[in-house]
């Protein structure tokens, strides 16, 4: 009975097996979501590898690199979110909540939006240690989520608010200090 079940099961699975490894051949890290220069997720492009096909970069010369640029943001004890960068702009969040916008290129401080957590919702910015853990950009807009589980949308180019939605069910102790994925035209976001 052995005998006549071993090789049906690999006949059976080795058509399996076969169609499996084509679905993954199609794609190469070229041709992977975002572009060598933008970094528009926490993990790159929408797939999230963390991948980058800057060349510039290699073993040759990465002992060479040092220190650029340095910024210094008033207020800020703890900075734990990965930026992300999108046309020379680097985007990330502070452990307060708030949004920067600084130049890639020269560290000049662009705009800071402050959702003033500490005055709207003092129990919230007391939670997780003030800790805020990225933004997202889709369309000319930054997503970013405030600890007290307020979506907040702001214009790329200025920092202004253009939209907030509330996540989090009244009369919570939970926050929100992810950062935003944005797919296919929605703003997702987890709570805990």
């Amino acid at each position: 009975m052995l005998r006549g079940f071993i090789p049906r099961f690999f006949l059976t699975l080795a058509p399996a097996l076969l169609i499996l490894t084509g679905c993954g051949s199609q794609h190469s890290f070229s041709d992977r979501e975002g572009t060598a220069k933008d970094w528009p997720n926490t993990g790159g492009g929408y797939d999230e590898i963390g991948f980058s096909r800057l060349q510039q970069i290699d073993d040759g010369n990465v002992g060479d690199l040092g220190l650029a640029w340095s910024v210094d943001l008033d207020g800020e004890v703890t900075l734990e979110a990965t930026p992300v960068a999108v046309g020379g702009v680097l985007y990330f969040t502070g452990g307060t909540s708030s949004v920067y916008a600084v130049d890639g290129s020269t560290g000049k401080l662009l705009w800071k939006h402050d959702p003033q957590l500490w005055k709207v919702n003092p129990a919230a910015a007391a939670l997780n240690f003030r800790a805020n853990r990225g933004a997202a950009y889709a369309d000319g807009r930054v997503f970013a989520a405030a600890l007290d589980g307020h979506l907040m949308a702001l214009e790329a180019k200025t920092g202004k608010l253009l939209w907030s939605s509330q996540t989090l069910p009244g009369n919570t102790r939970q926050s929100t200090n992810g950062a935003p994925r944005v797919f296919n035209g929605k703003v997702i976001i987890g709570n805990g």
